[in-house]
């Protein structure tokens, strides 16, 4: 029990040291932080992977293995992995309907990975705010 009580006794002081920090100044945003252009193609699609991807005839088939290329086989049950196969399925299908050849398919779609990654990083919206705000010079 003593244990208990010391481990209660602790994260009280910490949840009051927090309100109390809290009370007397406002939270502090981390910035976010400045990402410089880097050349996209082959980054996220090889031109095997673009290959196999191309040739799938079905949905279903592109997304199982846009699934298995990231990772993202619990896609069926977890929401997040879904709206990232979904993601990448679209971006696909637009390549495809819009005839891009293959290194503007791996380009098109590491461009749009590589900003979504940005946008929903550890700093989730506050990215937004860094680019509306920023001067022209990016």
């Amino acid at each position: 029990m003593e244990k208990d009580e010391e481990t209660r006794y602790i994260l009280k002081k910490l949840i009051y040291t927090d309100y109390e920090r809290y009370q007397n100044e406002p939270p502090v945003l981390k910035k976010p932080e400045y990402h410089k252009a880097k050349i996209s193609i082959w980054a996220d699609l090889k031109y095997e992977n673009v290959e196999v991807l191309n040739s799938a005839t079905t949905v279903e088939e592109l997304q199982n293995l846009l699934s298995t290329f990231y990772d993202l086989e619990d896609y069926k049950e977890n929401k997040r992995s879904a709206i990232l196969i979904d993601f990448y399925t679209y971006l696909l299908q637009f390549a495809k309907e819009n005839c891009f050849n293959i290194e503007q398919t791996s380009a098109f779609f590491s461009i749009l990975k590589q900003t979504n990654d940005i946008c929903i990083g550890d700093t989730r919206f506050e990215n937004g705010l860094q680019w509306y705000a920023s001067d022209s010079s990016y």
